[in-house]
C-alpha cells in the first residue's frame, strides 16, 4: 500500500487528530499558566484547560468536517467530554502525586499532563466515531 493511499484511508483520523492536537495545545497552555504561573489548584487548572480545549476542538471539528451537528450531536460531544474530564483529572491527580516525589513541580506537571491526555483522547475518539457512524446526529 502506498503512503498516499494510507493517508487517504485514514484522513478522518488525521483531521480529528489535528483538531484535537490544537485543542490539546490550548488545554495545556491554559492549565500550565493557571497551575504553574498563577499557582491555582491542579484540578481547577486542568479542568479549565480541558474546557478551553473542548470548545476549540468542538468548533474546529465542525469546520474541518463541515458538519452541522444537532443538539443530540452536541450532547454526544459533551457526554464524551465529561467522561474524558473525569478520566483526565483522575489520571493527572494520581500521576502528579506519584511524580512529585521524584521531580520538581513543573516537570511533574508536564509528565502528568501528557499521560492524562492519552486515555481520554482514545476513549473520546472511539466513542464519538462509533456513535456518529451508527446514528445521524
Amino acid at each position: 500500500m502506498k503512503v498516499k493511499d494510507l493517508i487517504i484511508d485514514h484522513m478522518t483520523l488525521i483531521k480529528y487528530m489535528a483538531a484535537a492536537f490544537a485543542g490539546h495545545v490550548l488545554n495545556f497552555i491554559t492549565a500550565y499558566v493557571l497551575y504553574l504561573g498563577l499557582d491555582k489548584n491542579l484540578i481547577f487548572s486542568n479542568t479549565t484547560g480541558l474546557i478551553v480545549g473542548f470548545l476549540f476542538t468542538f468548533l474546529a471539528s465542525k469546520i474541518v468536517f463541515h458538519k452541522n451537528h444537532s443538539l443530540k450531536g452536541f450532547l454526544v460531544y459533551l457526554g464524551t467530554f465529561l467522561l474524558g474530564l473525569v478520566l483526565d483529572n483522575l489520571i493527572i491527580k494520581l500521576a502528579s502525586g506519584f511524580f512529585i516525589k521524584f521531580f520538581a513541580k513543573n516537570i511533574s506537571f508536564l509528565i502528568s499532563k501528557l499521560l492524562s491526555g492519552i486515555v481520554p483522547f482514545a476513549v473520546s475518539y472511539i466513542l464519538r466515531k462509533k456513535i456518529f457512524k451508527s446514528a445521524s446526529l
